[in-house]
C-alpha cells in the first residue's frame, strides 16, 4: 500500500460524501472525489448514529480504488469513551 500523500487523502462516507447533508463541510478542501472501498464494521453509536454514520477520530486505512489501493485517513468510532 502506497503511503505517500496519506495526510492529504480523506476517505469519507455517509453524511460527508457527495450528496450528503454535510458535504459542504469539505467543499473548501478542494481535490477530487474518487470512488473506493474500505473494509470494516459500521457500529451504530456516536452523534452520527441517527444518520447511520458514527465517527470521532481519524485513523489510517486502506482504500481500494480502480487504480489500486491507497492509504487515506478515515473517521473511526472512538472506543475509549
Amino acid at each position: 500500500m502506497e503511503l505517500d500523500g496519506v495526510e492529504t487523502r480523506l476517505a469519507v462516507y455517509g453524511t460527508l460524501g457527495p450528496g450528503g447533508p454535510n458535504e459542504h463541510r469539505l467543499a473548501h478542501l478542494g481535490g477530487a472525489w474518487v470512488a473506493g472501498t474500505v473494509r470494516g464494521h459500521l457500529r451504530e453509536r456516536g452523534w452520527g448514529a441517527a444518520h447511520g454514520y458514527p465517527g470521532y477520530r481519524r485513523a489510517t486505512t486502506r482504500v481500494v480504488t480502480d487504480d489500486g489501493p491507497v492509504a487515506a485517513r478515515i473517521y473511526e468510532l472512538a472506543t475509549d469513551g
